[in-house]
C-alpha cells in the first residue's frame, strides 16, 4: 500500500515541478522590473512554498514579510526562511483578516501566481458561484490590501492569461524529483464561466506514496479585475503583460 502524501506535500511536490527554475527567473524578473527599488517593505500574500519572496530576496529585495492562510505553510516557511538565514517574517492569516494580523503598512503587496482567485477555494471554503455572487467576495479582499498599503503603494496581482472565456481548461502533466523519489503529478482544471467556477485537480504518484487534491477558483478576465480594483479605491490601475510568464500582472496604485 502506497503512503498517502498530506495536502501541503502534494501542493510542495506539484508546485515544485510547474515551477522549474526558467518560470520562477521569468516570473521574478517581471517583478522586479515593477518594483525596481530593492528598499521597498514588500508583503508576499501568497506564501505557500516560497514562490517568488525567494527569488525576490535572491535578485536583492530583502525588505520582505509572506503571509499565507494555511497555518501548517506558515510554519514551513518560516523554517525554511530561518535555515537559509533570510529575516523574513511568515505570518498565518487569511487575505481577509490582513489588518487584524499585521498592524504594519507595506509599500508592495505582492499576490503572485495566478493565486488572487482562490481566495476561497484554496482552504476548500465555500465558493460561490456567479459573478454578482463572486464581486463582495473580490472586493473584501482589494479592500483588505487597499488598507494594508501605504499611500501611492502599488498592489500586484498576477492573474493567468488563460483566464479568457474562450478557454475551457486542459490536462497537464509533470514528471519531478523529490528527496530521491520520482514523482508524476497530474494537473487538470475545467473552466465552466456559466457559473465563474474552475474546478482544479491535482494528483502526485511515485511507486511509494501518492496522494490528490480539488480545489476550485473563481473565473475572472483582467479587464474584470482592474475594474473591481478601480471601485475598491486604487486611483490608477494597468496591465502589464510579461512575454515569458504564464500570469499578468495587474497593478493598482493606492
Amino acid at each position: 500500500m502506497k503512503k498517502e502524501l498530506t495536502q501541503s506535500q502534494v501542493w510542495e511536490i506539484a508546485g515544485n515541478a510547474l515551477h522549474d527554475e526558467q518560470y520562477r527567473t521569468n516570473y521574478s524578473k517581471a517583478l522586479a522590473f515593477v518594483l525596481k527599488d530593492k528598499n521597498l517593505k514588500i508583503l508576499d500574500t501568497a506564501g505557500g512554498t516560497g514562490f517568488p519572496t525567494f527569488d525576490l530576496y535572491k535578485l536583492g529585495f530583502t525588505n520582505l514579510s509572506v503571509t499565507d492562510g494555511n497555518e501548517t505553510y506558515a510554519k514551513e516557511l518560516q523554517e525554511k526562511f530561518k535555515s537559509e538565514g533570510m529575516e523574513i517574517s511568515a505570518y498565518h492569516s487569511s487575505w481577509q483578516e490582513l489588518g487584524n494580523k499585521i498592524s504594519e503598512k507595506f509599500d508592495v503587496i505582492v499576490n503572485a501566481d495566478n493565486s488572487f482567485v482562490y481566495m476561497d477555494g484554496w482552504m476548500g471554503g465555500e465558493t460561490p458561484e456567479k459573478l454578482e455572487n463572486i464581486i463582495p467576495r473580490i472586493q473584501m479582499c482589494l479592500k483588505s490590501f487597499f488598507e494594508a498599503t501605504k499611500d501611492n503603494g502599488l498592489v500586484v496581482i498576477g492573474l493567468g492569461k488563460h483566464y479568457v472565456p474562450s478557454y475551457k481548461g486542459s490536462d497537464r502533466t509533470f514528471d519531478s524529483e523529490r528527496n530521491g523519489e520520482q514523482y508524476h503529478t497530474i494537473w487538470k482544471s475545467t473552466f465552466d464561466w456559466g457559473k465563474r467556477i474552475n474546478t482544479w485537480t491535482t494528483r502526485v504518484e511515485s511507486d511509494l506514496s501518492e496522494g490528490e487534491v480539488v480545489r476550485k477558483s473563481y473565473l475572472i478576465t483582467k479587464e474584470e479585475l482592474v475594474e473591481q480594483m478601480k471601485v475598491a479605491g486604487f486611483k490608477n490601475v494597468y496591465i502589464l503583460i510579461p512575454d515569458d510568464t504564464r500570469d499578468d500582472l495587474i497593478i493598482g496604485i493606492k
